[in-house]
């Protein structure tokens, strides 16, 4: 058999197969099928595998049975992620969509957010491991918060207030109060 022979169309569909005692159980579970390139009997090039039949599925590309390269996840949520796959993880660019329709653009590394982004209206800058860790957090009605971030949490920098129209910098502390300095009117702009 050629082994760099191009992948052939093919369908797993996997059987409830009791693991073996003291082993860990496999990836695929009772329900779940596969359809697109296989070689060797592996998922390889661009294919569909589909969870359990129902909503959860990914349709994209596969090398040696790992998800790499571009795909499209959706998950149980109503979530769903567009973009780039190294080893089985969300890596590189793509559009993550949660299911309350708010949306992330950006980086991804091992699965996490990562680099630069925006996070649709909300969170707009700089990740790191999945936490949000500099930039402006932008509520529906506008005002904003911009500055440091801990574990996506604001931590210290300036809060704008659209209804009244001020601006305040400041620092949270360890209970989770906010210390800031004397209020004064302002824009957007001197949050930015």
């Amino acid at each position: 058999m050629d082994e760099e022979a191009a992948p052939q169309p093919g369908k797993m569909t996997y059987p409830p197969p009791p693991p073996p005692e003291g082993e860990e159980e496999m990836e695929e579970k009772p329900g779940d099928t596969y359809t697109g390139g296989m070689q060797h009997g592996v998922r390889h090039g661009r294919g569909r595998y589909t969870f359990g039949g129902g909503p959860a599925a990914y349709e994209g590309e596969y090398v040696e049975g790992r998800r790499e390269g571009r795909g499209v996840m959706r998950f149980p949520d109503g979530g769903s992620y567009d973009g780039e796959w190294v080893a089985d993880k969300m890596e590189g660019t793509g559009t993550y969509t949660y299911a309350s329709g708010d949306v992330f653009r950006g980086g991804f590394k091992a699965g996490r957010k990562s680099g630069a982004g925006a996070d649709g209206c909300q969170f707009h800058g700089a990740w790191s491991e999945g936490d949000f860790v500099e930039g402006r957090w932008v509520w529906r009605d506008g005002s904003m918060f911009a500055g440091a971030f801990d574990a996506s949490k604001p931590a210290q920098g300036k809060h704008w207030f659209s209804g009244s129209h001020l601006v305040q910098a400041g620092r949270y502390i360890a209970n989770g109060a906010w210390v800031g300095s004397d209020v004064a009117a302002g824009s957007a702009a001197a949050v930015l």
